[in-house]
This record gives structure tokens, sequence and C-alpha cells, in this order.
């Protein structure tokens, strides 16, 4: 008998011994532009994706299963996107996606992954993610800053300090164009009133005109919703001209501009995980250290998409249908960008209080 037991011992210890990641993994296919115009963007997903996979790995992975990612190279090529889309779910036999990080190929990523029937996670563009007439939306998610939930915190701020009027200034762009429409669908809603508009160039180096124009038609503090660089065109023409205070999008917390810019006076929609990175889980902020980079919305985003998936996948297992039923069904999440609470008409759900509206000095807050 004593000869027996060994025996089971000997031969049954390397199962019960096994480690998790012997079992096959769970594959995330990831679609990034990592050679074409936007690689520096594409290379910081990459390297905060592949980091969020091996702290799940760490923590256990999925039901004892660990992640894989699996990274493709677009080169910002709309076609080249679908093209290796399609093979990461033909060939690579991926869970989900997350991509991509040319917004241009957004749409077209959305259609593929509704007529597949794969779970993808958007991390670039700034629009919602609403169920909305004959727009793909069921297999859809989103993570990371856009323009709804920062307006909403930015003129929710703006009545609480007793602001009845502003006046716009934004870029001759689609993305101003896009800024627009959300500034203006969320006024009534805070009882502002748009008293004026101005547009400026991308190119442009001085924007006073627009600025006094802005004042002259009784604006008593004045948004500009614009790319990094133009806002500091916005704000070096603003500074020391008497003109109403100046409110910036989250876009002041990006890769090109810093606090170090921002006069102290001047406020901006900062997302909160930047101005509270004592907050943040402790292997996010070491893998940014190891980028060499301050919290930024773009390492964020690729990390809070695999964080995304993991919760959902540790529910549903390795099946793509009962993820997607998951995914819209998780109650309020936190991620490092902020607070989710999707839905089956809100795929995005980021909350307004996931941005602080502030001024800095120094990169100190200034209330």
């Amino acid at each position: 008998m004593a000869w027996f037991l060994a025996f089971i011992f000997l031969f049954a210890a390397p199962v019960w011994g096994t480690p998790a990641h012997a079992a096959p993994p769970i594959k995330i296919g990831a679609i990034l532009d990592l050679s074409g115009p936007g690689f520096r963007k594409g290379q910081i997903y990459q390297f905060m994706a592949q980091k969020a996979v091996e702290t799940v790995n760490q923590r256990g992975g999925i039901r004892g299963r660990p992640l894989k990612l699996i990274v493709v190279d677009d080169q910002g090529l709309v076609r080249r996107s679908l093209i290796l889309a399609q093979r990461l779910i033909s060939a690579e036999g991926v869970v989900a996606l997350i991509g991509p990080s040319n917004p241009r190929a957004e749409m077209a990523l959305r259609r593929l992954a509704d007529r597949e029937k794969i779970p993808l996670i958007l991390i670039s563009g700034d629009g919602p993610l609403f169920r909305q007439p004959a727009q793909p939306f069921t297999y859809n998610f989103k993570v990371g800053p856009a323009l709804p939930p920062a307006v909403k915190a930015l003129y929710r701020y703006l009545k609480s300090q007793g602001f009845q009027k502003i006046g716009l200034l934004l870029p001759s762009s689609r993305s101003g164009k896009k800024a627009l429409i959300w500034l203006r669908a969320y006024a009534a809603e805070f009882h502002l009133k748009v008293v004026a508009r101005e547009w400026f160039s991308p190119g442009d180096t001085d924007v006073e005109t627009q600025l006094r124009h802005l004042d002259s038609q009784g604006a008593q503090a004045i948004v500009s919703w614009a790319e990094p660089k133009a806002l500091a065109t916005v704000v070096n023409s603003w500074q020391g001209k008497g003109l109403p205070p100046l409110f910036l999008g989250y876009q002041a917390a990006s890769l090109s501009f810093t606090p170090r810019l921002l006069p102290p006076e001047v406020k901006a929609t900062w997302p909160r995980f930047v101005l509270q990175p004592e907050d943040l889980d402790g292997r996010f902020l070491l893998a940014l250290k190891e980028l060499g980079r301050p919290p930024e919305y773009f390492s964020a985003t690729a990390w809070d998409a695999i964080m995304l998936l993991a919760k959902g996948l540790n529910r549903s297992g390795a099946n793509k249908k009962a993820l997607r039923w998951v995914l819209e069904n998780l109650d309020t999440i936190e991620l490092i960008s902020g607070t989710y609470r999707l839905d089956r008409n809100d795929h995005y759900g980021l909350r307004p209080e996931s941005f602080i509206i502030t001024g800095l000095i120094e990169g100190n807050l200034v209330r």
C-alpha cells in the first residue's frame, strides 16, 4: 500500500504542481501603427498593453489561463488594418481586438467587429459610443478620454462658478467641428449660453483677434478645445491681455503639452489620473517608469483596454459572444483613465467625475 501511494503521488504531483500558464493562452489582437505616421503613439500603446498583459498573468491569468497579446503593424493604413484584423480572427483565433491607434481606421474596424461578432475595444478617437441607427455598435466598446464626459465636466464646473455666457475658440479642422457639436449640445443642460464662436487655422501663430471678438460679444469665459500645439498658441495669445478667463480641453494633458506651459490662471480639463498618480495601480506606475514617461492618456488607454477585457474574460471565459454580453453588463468599473459605467445603449460610459478642472503651478494644483 505504501508503494502504491508513493506511485500515485509521484505521477500526480506534476499535475497538482502544474503552473496556470501551462494551460493554452487566451489570445488578444492589437492593431497598431508601429511604423507609419503615428508610430510614436502606436509604440506607447504596444508597450503599455504588453505590460498590462504581463500584470494580468502575474496575478494568475484568466481562470488559470494566461493572456497572450498578438500585435500587428497596420502602418497607419486603413485597408491594411482590415486585412490584419481578419488574419488575427481567422488564423490566430483571438477572442478580442484592441485598436486601432489610427482613428481613421476606427469605423471600418467597428463594422468588421460587428460582422465577425468579436469584441473590439477602441483606444483612439474622441467620440462617444452610443447605440445609433445604422451604426456598428453591438461588439464595439471604448476606453480613454472623449468629448462628451469631458465637456460635461467642464460645463458642470463653469456652472458652479456662476458663469452663464461663454465663447468658443476652435480649430477649423475636423476635430474642431466635432468638438463644436458637443460643446453646443450640452450648453443648455448646464444653463450656459454660447454667445459667439470663432475659428482659427491649425497653423496660426496668433489668435488675439478671435479672442477679442469673443470678449466683445459678452463672453464671461472662453473655452478652447484643440490639439496641443494649437492650445499653446491660444494660451500665448491670451496671456496678459486682460481677456475673460480661459478654459482648455483635455488635450492639455497629452504628449507634447506639459503643465509647465500653463500660466496658473488658465484652467484645463485634466483626466483625473494625470493629477493623482498616487491613486494608480503600482504596476502601471512601474511600467510608466520603465517607459520613461509621466501619466498620460495614451498609456492609460492601452492599459485599460487590456484590464477591461481581463475583467470581462474572468466572468465569460474565452467565448466571444459571452464576453460581449459580460462587458455590456459590467457594474461600475474603476480603470486608470477613470470611472466607467457601461450599459446596453452606451458601450463607453466614462463618467464626468473622471476629469478635474484646475490650473497648475509647477505641476501643483491650483483650485
